[in-house]
């Protein structure tokens, strides 16, 4: 795929946690020979503490304001890039209009209750640690209305990473890429 000429060159893959964001984005990178830059990675490199450790230093509100400092750097690559993206960071206006100035947003979805499952027994989540499942579930719905005003929306429930790639590609290797949101994959 040759995303050279595109006038909004960057991919961003969004998602609430668990939805597979990272590890899709990373063979994704590799399929279509793109670079991958992780946001949260970033924020840990630039900042020197883990995203639990901003949270619990300095508050939720800090780790947003960097984020959204991260956003605004990488909406300015002028190279194809795939940018996988924190969940949250999709409820900043700001950051939802970088977004689609600089690239096309995938949404990557995929059901609560495997989201749950998924992240049962991590800890390296402030927000899951802070949360019930009522409360968390709550989060995902607030989220939601968001996500789905994204370019694309990817239902990843059930399927392996090498299919949810083919369907990116497919998505990428279209001409009328940007437009209304589109559902590709989903079940229901």
């Amino acid at each position: 795929m040759d995303r050279r000429n595109i006038e909004k060159p960057l991919i961003y893959l969004t998602g609430f946690m668990g939805a597979g964001k990272t590890t899709i984005g990373a063979e994704l990178g590799a399929n279509c020979h793109l670079p991958v830059v992780d946001t949260d990675q970033i924020i840990v490199q630039t900042y020197k503490q883990t995203i639990s450790e901003m949270f619990q230093l300095h508050g939720e509100p800090y780790f947003r304001k960097a984020e959204e400092s991260i956003l605004t750097k990488l909406s300015k690559r002028t190279a194809p890039t795939i940018v996988t993206t924190g969940g949250g960071i999709i409820m900043r206006k700001q950051n939802r209009q970088k977004m689609k100035q600089s690239g096309i947003i995938i949404y990557l979805h995929c059901d609560f209750n495997i989201i749950m499952q998924r992240l049962q027994q991590d800890t390296s989540r402030p927000l899951l640690q802070q949360h019930n499942r009522k409360s968390f579930s709550e989060l995902f719905l607030t989220r939601l209305k968001h996500y789905l005003e994204c370019d694309y929306v990817i239902d990843t429930t059930y399927k392996s990473v090498s299919t949810i790639v083919k369907e990116i590609c497919f998505i990428l290797n279209r001409t009328d890429h940007i437009g209304d949101p589109h559902i590709i994959g989903s079940e229901g």
